[in-house]
């Protein structure tokens, strides 16, 4: 389970994650185009602009007088991240809302067919609403009154709008005006536009005082930056903060390692969103300190980090990362944050034989599988999948447009999906739970059995259209997908006996070996990642690497 979970924009930052790790779960956003809202919907979008401060910021109404401490929330309505934090932040605003200028900004994308989000055309709607609420609100508690009303009835959001304005005291018919005329598309337009100069892609996103909030998104965390932030006589609920105590951090890491989650700097950043107060100790595992912290700890990748018992003193801290960390003896925990560097096993291009079996490099069985090893498979392209994974959606829906640039022609390009999950003791488990390893099953078998011409690729691209909420269908609706020339009793044998396991089973070992955690993952010619936000990107990368195919002469 991810201690620390966003929405982001940007397809080529991956992913849903297989499991445990410090590191961000980074959501990419949806393809422009269907998920959008049309330019004809949109046609009275530049006639109106907004008043914007000397910043480039939109300016509200305020009340009460001496200096505010300015909060900027960068945010997709639908993100449901972006919501949960919305209901931590309403009781310090409500404390704190004479002192505060809330700023909401929203993520998206503007193009030539319109405005599109992540979440699609119900996104784009409640970015639109919450920025018209902005507009008409008269002091930061009303809007999130508005917008916590929203989410606490999220089933209904963003059509629920007119019951949380009406209980907000906002005015319904302002807020109406706003979004069916040209202003509301304006100051999404605007909005977007502060992201993107921010370079702001997570949701949620917060700045505080104009500097990006980097520590724990908790109550504590946030009232304590604001009160930083102020000046002059400060309010009760600022001068009776508790001191924070001092949480010592011992990281184990590697040097020899060259990964992103190695980088120190990483390290200390990622674990500073989590709680304030830390006092990092790097050792490394060379180190006979550090080796001894390793092997005590049971853990087989690094980096690790090490907390003594003062954690459990810093409440907010413990509670987010005490159900990832493992007890240890003399009252110590250890948080795993690797999830592929193993500090005993050979690196599999330094020259050197690390683990002194006589095996340099690719010659140890250990490095085979790695894509630095691997054999080039000319024409062949590899996705790895969640069958759950909205982003995985996405990305398959490009393949489909990119196999009929081919003209589906598995001599011009062998493509296949694998999927990514775990099995232990014979049971599988998948970060979308039971109904995400049976779909993984079906899709699996139709591809084993149905690949001529990818006819099961069209089943695919109907489960991933039948349903919003995957999983909630009912147990046989996925025969409904099965197309003519496809036998839905085939794929259900399948996908229940042996030969579906055995298939799942060999994918997820596959991926395993890779050190695929991320989906969606795209894999060219057995060596090679690469990342794909479109068809055309798909074309383009296997074209460079495949100039002699048939489909890469056009």
């Amino acid at each position: 389970m991810a201690i620390f979970i966003l929405c982001a924009a940007g397809l080529s930052m991956a992913t849903c994650v297989k499991r445990s790790g410090v590191t961000p779960e980074l959501i990419p956003e949806e393809a422009d185009g269907p998920q959008g809202v049309s330019a004809d919907a949109l046609s009275k979008l530049d006639t109106v602009g907004i008043e914007t401060s000397s910043t480039g910021r939109s300016t509200s109404a305020e009340t009460g007088s001496g200096e505010r401490v300015e909060i900027e929330l960068f945010a997709m309505s639908k993100c449901p991240f972006f919501s949960k934090f919305i209901g931590t932040l309403h009781p310090v605003v409500a404390v704190l809302s004479p002192h505060i200028r809330l700023i909401l900004s929203h993520i998206g994308k503007v193009n030539k067919d319109g405005i599109s989000s992540m979440h699609g055309p119900d996104e784009v709607l409640g970015n639109v609403l919450q920025l018209c609420a902005q507009r008409s609100s008269t002091s930061p508690i009303q809007l999130l009154d508005f917008m916590k009303c929203q989410y606490d009835d999220s089933d209904r959001f963003p059509n629920n709008w007119r019951r949380c304005a009406g209980q907000s005291g906002l005015d319904v018919a302002e807020i109406a005006a706003c979004r069916n005329g040209p202003i509301g598309n304006s100051l999404l337009r605007a909005s977007i536009s502060r992201a993107e100069a921010a370079d702001v892609r997570e949701s949620p996103t917060v700045y505080i005082g104009g500097a990006p909030h980097e520590r724990a998104l908790s109550a504590s965390s946030i009232t304590r930056a604001i009160c930083d932030g102020m000046q002059g006589t400060m309010p009760t609920a600022c001068t009776t903060l508790p001191t924070l105590p001092e949480i010592p951090v011992t990281i184990v890491n590697d040097a020899r390692c060259r990964r992103p989650e190695c980088d120190p700097q990483v390290l200390e950043g990622l674990l500073n969103r989590h709680f304030s107060g830390a006092v990092f100790d790097h050792v490394d595992i060379s180190e006979k300190r550090g080796r001894t912290l390793f092997l005590d700890s049971g853990i087989r990748f690094l980096p690790i980090a090490f907390f003594d018992a003062s954690i459990e003193k810093n409440a907010d801290a413990f509670e987010r990362l005490r159900r990832s960390m493992l007890s240890m003896a003399n009252e110590r925990y250890a948080l795993p944050i690797g999830r592929q560097w193993d500090p005993v096993a050979e690196i599999c291009d330094d020259g050197i034989d690390n683990t002194k079996n006589g095996k340099i490099d690719c010659q140890d069985p250990h490095c085979a599988a790695k894509l630095i090893c691997r054999k080039q498979q000319k024409r062949s392209l590899t996705l790895f999948v969640m069958s759950y994974c909205p982003y995985c959606t996405i990305a398959l829906g490009f393949m489909e447009q990119a196999l009929d640039h081919f003209g589906r022609n598995r001599q011009q390009i062998d493509f296949k999906i694998e999927f990514v999950g775990e099995e232990e003791d014979g049971d599988f488990y998948s970060l979308h739970g039971d109904r995400e390893i049976e779909e993984n099953l079906r899709q699996i078998c139709a591809q084993q059995h149905y690949g001529e011409k990818y006819a099961f690729m069209t089943y695919i691209a109907c489960r991933n259209k039948m349903s919003a909420e995957p999983g909630r269908e009912a147990g046989n609706m996925w025969q409904q997908c099965v197309p003519q020339g496809m036998d839905a009793a085939v794929i259900q044998a399948c996908a229940k006996g042996k030969e579906g396991r055995d298939l799942l089973s060999a994918s997820f070992d596959r991926s395993e070996q890779l050190g695929v955690q991320g989906t969606p993952t795209w894999i060219l010619n057995n060596q090679y990642r690469i990342e794909a936000r479109s068809a055309a990107d798909i074309i383009e990368a296997f074209c460079a690497a495949n100039k002699d195919s048939m489909g890469c002469k056009e």
